[in-house]
């Protein structure tokens, strides 16, 4: 479940100036690590560098055709859809390898998060990271919280902090298809 894997209990802290600051949200979240061959199955929360590469688009695919996926009425990462669910999600949501490249001269791995959107009217946290950069040794080292740049601009909640939301659904979409993800300054 999503409970085990990530939290809200901890904080940031900042000191500048001799003062200190504490941020007042902090979703962290804990991963495993390991290499091993795509016949095995990994649970929610590892990330497998040695499986097969799939992308969203290749997924979304898969989702379609409706035979390997029966009963799913659409693709649970689609932003443009005002409410998603993913059946049985408890047992096949996790993270997919989607691409293997390098970043200075050191391999990094592209990963997505295959999960819904189950809430209605607040942050999507149990989706945590959606597209992520691994590389071994250094951690995540950039990434995409798509639901963070969603909520507000669907629901309208709460009108501070709109600046944050300048793209549309379809706009977010093409984000996602693209796996775009936004990178620590030091390795741009």
């Amino acid at each position: 479940s999503s409970a085990d894997k990530k939290t809200m209990q901890y904080s940031l802290v900042k000191t500048e100036d001799g003062k200190y600051f504490k941020s007042n949200h902090c979703l962290a979240e804990f991963f495993y690590a390991l290499e091993h061959s795509s016949r095995f199955n990994t649970p929610y929360g590892t990330l497998n560098t040695g499986q097969q590469p799939i992308s969203i688009r290749e997924m979304e695919k898969v989702f379609d055709q409706q035979d390997e996926f029966p009963f799913q009425g659409s693709f649970p990462l689609d932003v443009r859809l005002p409410w998603t669910y993913l059946n049985h999600w408890w047992l096949v949501q996790r993270e997919y390898l989607s691409k293997v490249f390098e970043i200075n001269g050191e391999q990094a791995y592209q990963f997505w998060t295959l999960t819904d959107w189950r809430n209605h009217d607040g942050y999507n946290l149990h989706r945590g990271i959606d597209r992520f950069v691994y590389i071994p040794d250094k951690g995540i080292v950039g990434g995409s919280y798509d639901f963070y740049f969603l909520f507000e601009e669907n629901w309208g909640f709460i009108e501070k902090g709109r600046d944050r939301h300048t793209k549309t659904r379809d706009e977010l979409w093409q984000n996602v298809l693209e796996e775009k993800v936004m990178l620590a300054e030091e390795l741009r």
